[in-house]
Order: C-alpha cells, then structure tokens, then sequence
C-alpha cells in the first residue's frame, strides 16, 4: 500500500473529525468548515475504495 494513500486517508479523518477546531485555526469561517467536510468525506470515500481494492 502507497506511503500516499495512508497520509491522505489520517488528512481526510482530522479534517472529518475536527472540521470546527481547525477552521477556528484560520478564522473561524462557515464555509471553510464545509469545505474541510466535503474534502475528508471525499478522500475518506476515495482511499476506502482504494483500499478495498488493494484487497481483493
């Protein structure tokens, strides 16, 4: 399994799980925090399928 894969996939669960704390790191903005949401879920979404893959 890429180095890159598990680097993206421990990004995407922080960004999941602490949308609200990182995005008081840089101002405290709404639509950042969206954006943080949209960017774990997808690469959460992306690396599980690569992984399952990577599986089977």
């Amino acid at each position: 399994m890429p180095v890159i894969v598990w680097i993206l996939l421990i990004a995407g669960i922080l960004c999941t799980l602490f949308p609200g704390r990182i995005a008081a790191g840089f101002g405290g903005n709404r639509a950042l925090r969206r954006v943080l949401l949209v960017f774990g879920g997808g690469v959460l979404l992306i690396c599980l399928f690569t992984l399952i893959l990577d599986i089977l």
